[in-house]
């Protein structure tokens, strides 16, 4: 995926723009670059074309008149939904309440059924402690609930295995509400050192996307209306989340997930402006299995379909989908298992990059895959191991002559994979054991999440009676991540 940040015609050929466009053609080519860039430009099209702004980047962002005692009379309730939370709860508990510049938090935790000592551990930091049974459990549920208990000004939501940067950190996002006319702040995540190497990439793309890799931005509701603009301008995120009481009261979360973008989405339909942060950052991450991403990629991207216009989706049938899944899963397990394990290693960046690169956009080119049973592949997980051979149970009727020579899910295999390596590219010198160890993983990881958002399409557009052929694999795969 190549990052540019567009928002009109003029904007295109910027410094930093072009300087992308440079790197991405040392490491993929020029071929590949044209690809990416025609594809991308397809995408922004609205904006290259009429001239108006997608987002708005101006934010003012100052401290406090009196430095001592800043926000003495600002009262802030923290809610966190928690669930064996461990130690890293306790670390977080102990990080809010070092957090200077407010004479008291108030803390609510609302439990859903610890077998840790999560209970104790919030009862030590004098937390108010709400309990609700795992049934009751939603992403939405519990932080309203936990809402409805709260008495401060301003509601800050955050996750038990959050930690915030520094003691000053609530004030950097207290001080861009003050400051500035939004009733919502959130701010980017910084994954901890030993997150996936997945999961680092999406959310350094992530960054990207919102145009926050080195700015603070206001969000307001868009002057063009669709699926990108609402998501660049609405993308509130609960792993740290800073809101007005009343405005919340207002309107609370909703649905099961991807609360917080639904309810950005709403308050600034309804003209109120948020503001999404750099300057102040926060650490989370995951080790996540490939099974986690392939019920994010799904669970997702049907939510994506629900809340934003014209969200795109793939023209697949189910036969095909099923005949593509099992060709780019013999096409990774070659790249992986046979092609990869040949390389030697140390080796740059740029090289591993055109190997892995020239691999996939000559797949078509390759007719016989040596291929090890599913079982024996070590770069996944159970679940998803099992996952994949119920779903190829459903290939063993279906002719690989099904698969036609556009292959839908290799695009989107193309693309994730281009983003990883320039993601490696900006943070890694040399591609050592390790982190070809987990470049592996991570390739599996991504056709993981690809594939769930690939059925999420095909069970979204599809008739009743596609539907019914994935119909236990949607009942598994909409289960909450």
């Amino acid at each position: 995926m190549l990052n540019l940040h567009i928002k009109n015609a003029s904007s295109l050929l910027t410094t930093k723009n072009l300087r992308r466009i440079k790197k991405y053609i040392r490491l993929f080519g020029f071929k590949i670059t044209f690809n990416e860039l025609r594809k991308k430009l397809w995408q922004e099209k609205y904006y290259l074309y009429s001239g108006i702004k997608l987002v708005q980047t101006v934010i003012k962002i100052e401290g406090p008149e009196d430095e001592t005692n800043p926000y003495n009379d600002t009262t802030i309730s923290v809610v966190i939904p928690v669930k064996n939370g461990g130690e890293q709860f306790r670390s977080l508990l102990s990080s809010l309440k070092n957090q200077k510049g407010f004479k008291d938090l108030e803390i609510i935790v609302v439990d859903s059924g610890s077998e840790d000592e999560s209970i104790e551990i919030a009862k030590e930091s004098d937390a108010k402690f709400i309990n609700i049974s795992p049934e009751e459990f939603s992403h939405s549920y519990s932080r309203n609930l936990g809402a409805k208990n709260a008495s401060g000004e301003y509601i800050l939501f955050t996750v038990q295995d959050a930690q915030p940067t520094s003691d000053s950190w609530l004030q950097g996002l207290i001080s861009v509400i003050k400051n500035n006319d939004v009733v919502a702040v959130s701010c980017a995540e910084i994954p901890r050192a030993g997150a996936d190497l997945f999961y680092k990439a999406i959310s350094w793309s992530h960054l990207n996307f919102m145009e926050i890799d080195n700015q603070d931005r206001i969000m307001t509701y868009p002057n063009i209306v669709n699926h990108i603009s609402l998501k660049k301008n609405a993308q509130l995120n609960n792993i740290a989340c800073l809101i007005n009481r009343n405005i919340f009261k207002k309107y609370e979360f909703r649905g099961t997930y991807a609360e917080d973008l639904d309810l950005g989405i709403r308050l600034i339909r309804d003209g109120y402006k948020l503001a999404l942060i750099s300057s102040t950052k926060i650490i989370h991450s995951h080790n996540r299995s490939a099974y986690h991403y392939l019920k994010r990629g799904y669970i997702e991207h049907l939510y994506y379909y629900k809340f934003l216009p014209n969200y795109p989706s793939y023209s697949h049938d189910v036969g095909q989908l099923i005949s593509e899944i099992v060709f780019i899963y013999r096409l990774l397990h070659s790249l992986v298992c046979i092609d990869l394990k040949d390389l030697k290693v140390p080796l740059t960046i740029k090289n591993l990059s055109r190997f892995v690169i020239h691999k996939l956009y000559n797949a078509h080119k390759i007719s016989n895959f040596e291929i090890n049973h599913i079982k024996s592949n070590g770069y996944i997980d159970n679940n998803f191991r099992e996952f994949l051979v119920r779903f190829f149970g459903l290939h063993d009727d279906i002719n690989d002559n099904y698969l036609s020579s556009e292959i839908i899910l290799l695009d989107s295999m193309q693309s994730y994979t281009t983003m990883i390596l320039e993601f490696m590219d900006n943070n890694y010198i040399i591609v050592d054991h390790e982190l070809m160890e987990d470049f592996k993983y991570c390739l599996f990881n991504a056709y993981a999440f690809i594939c769930g958002i690939h059925l999420a399409s095909c069970y979204w557009q599809g008739s009743d009676s596609e539907n019914e052929i994935i119909m236990n694999i949607n009942y598994e795969l909409t289960q909450l991540v």
